[in-house]
């Protein structure tokens, strides 16, 4: 959040050096007149106005990036005629995570959700203890991810996919 403001902020004074300096170059009235003497006699006019235009033209570019509202993706769970409901990816994200927090042998999450035709994929990448049985862990996994999300939040999981991206390794103790 901290970023966007500073950014927003760095965007808007950009935007006013940058319109200030086309008026100057251009010869037309504007409030900053001191400012810009000092580029007087540097370049013909025409080459600064252009040069400040392209900054002018990224810097509004910079300021509706940092205005600009993240959408959230959703997943639909039911539609009718009254209306439809929706749950978002995050709240997916959060149910899946605190699922896995059952299991002892996964030690880190990293979850992916893929929407798709009719429901989402999942992508987990875990990190489990040398003493977990993957194969059984993994189906395990799947199925408790997979009916879970149905019956709780009533999302089409069309298929869990685990990858195990490594094994945790326990500090030795001395």
């Amino acid at each position: 959040m901290i970023e966007k403001i500073f950014l927003g902020f760095y965007s808007f004074i950009i935007v006013i050096i940058s319109f200030s300096a086309i008026m100057y170059f251009l010869d037309l009235p504007f409030p900053l007149l001191n400012l810009w003497t000092s580029f007087a006699g540097m370049v013909g006019n025409l080459e600064f106005a252009i040069i400040f235009g392209l900054v002018f033209l990224l810097s509004l570019y910079t300021l509706y990036l940092s205005l600009k509202i993240k959408r959230v993706e959703l997943a639909q769970i039911n539609k009718s005629e009254i209306g439809g409901v929706s749950i978002s990816f995050k709240a997916i994200e959060d149910m899946v995570a605190i699922l896995m927090k059952k299991y002892d042998a996964v030690k880190e999450t990293k979850i992916h959700i893929n929407k798709k035709e009719n429901g989402v994929g999942i992508k987990l990448y875990l990190s489990v203890t040398p003493e977990a049985n993957i194969p059984e862990l993994s189906a395990d996994i799947q199925k408790t991810v997979k009916e879970a999300l149905q019956s709780a939040a009533g999302v089409e999981v069309n298929n869990v996919n685990v990858v195990i991206k490594d094994v945790f390794k326990a500090a030795k103790k001395a």
